[in-house]
């Protein structure tokens, strides 16, 4: 009787997740506008700056999303519109007080307080890990 208790224990903690280890890990969407709010604020993030028609920045999500389990921290994703050449020049611009080469995507940084801290562009299959490398050096893990 002891081991079939043991086992609905078990198994229930399986099924509810209990268990399992807890991630906040995200990727959230937001617009330039809320990035730029982020950074007048002096708020401290993890800032990706990706286009929908950018063949690097859908590998890139891809293989986060795929990773994102195995770490910590919430990435905040501006997508830059690029359904025209004028759209996507103001919200380069607008970016630009803020950070350099957002036009260079997928372009990530470390926003400490408002300030660019560091800051990293490109994605490679060759290196997917490079995104985590450069969590790991800025210590930017939960």
């Amino acid at each position: 009787m002891k081991k079939i208790g043991i086992i609905c224990v078990f198994i229930s903690c399986l099924l509810l997740g209990g268990c399992q280890k807890q991630n906040n890990a995200q990727i959230q969407e937001i617009g330039v506008e809320d990035a730029i709010v982020k950074f007048e604020e002096k708020q401290s993030f993890v800032l990706l700056v990706t286009r929908k028609k950018c063949g690097y920045c859908e590998a890139l999500l891809e293989y986060l999303h795929s990773t994102l389990d195995d770490h910590e921290v919430v990435i905040y994703n501006a997508v830059m519109d690029d359904s025209s050449v004028e759209s996507l020049q103001k919200d380069v611009d607008a970016l630009s007080k803020y950070v350099s080469r957002p036009d260079q995507t997928p372009h990530y940084y470390y926003i400490e307080n408002g300030e660019v801290k560091d800051g990293e562009k490109g994605f490679t299959p060759a290196q997917p890990d490079r995104f985590w490398d450069w969590i790991e050096r800025n210590n930017l893990e939960g």
